[in-house]
């Protein structure tokens, strides 16, 4: 049964042991595939002090056939096929891009394969 964090458990926790941090550091809430990507390229492009260090091109991972442009990540284990386009966005550990596709400000899932000739719209997550 789905639950909302928000509606469901918080009001439960008022006073029965819920409170709040004020921190100063970098937070982001990555519950959306924007956020996600957005948090992804703001560590990608130095914003967060992290051990992570993507190449001088924004790009963590590779070799692949295709053309990737950073900021993005490809994860180990990733290909990118010959004549695809790879541009801010995350292609996760063991996913497959076919042939000439183009993904742009989309996330690729671990293992995904993704069908030559595809056209991913932006915010999409490939599963």
């Amino acid at each position: 049964m789905p639950a909302s964090i928000e509606r469901d458990v918080f009001p439960r926790l008022v006073g029965e042991g819920l409170y709040g941090f004020v921190a100063d550091g970098y937070w982001l809430d990555i519950g959306t595939p924007d956020r996600y990507l957005q948090g992804s390229f703001d560590i990608l492009e130095g914003r967060i002090a992290t051990r992570v260090r993507a190449g001088e091109d924004g790009v963590l991972g590779g070799p692949v056939d295709g053309d990737v442009r950073g900021p993005a990540v490809i994860g180990a284990g990733a290909t990118v096929g010959a004549g695809s386009v790879v541009e801010r966005a995350v292609v996760l550990e063991g996913a497959r891009v076919g042939k000439r596709c183009v993904l742009r400000d989309c996330i690729v899932a671990p293992g995904a394969t993704v069908a030559d000739g595809t056209v991913a719209a932006p915010g999409s997550i490939l599963a």
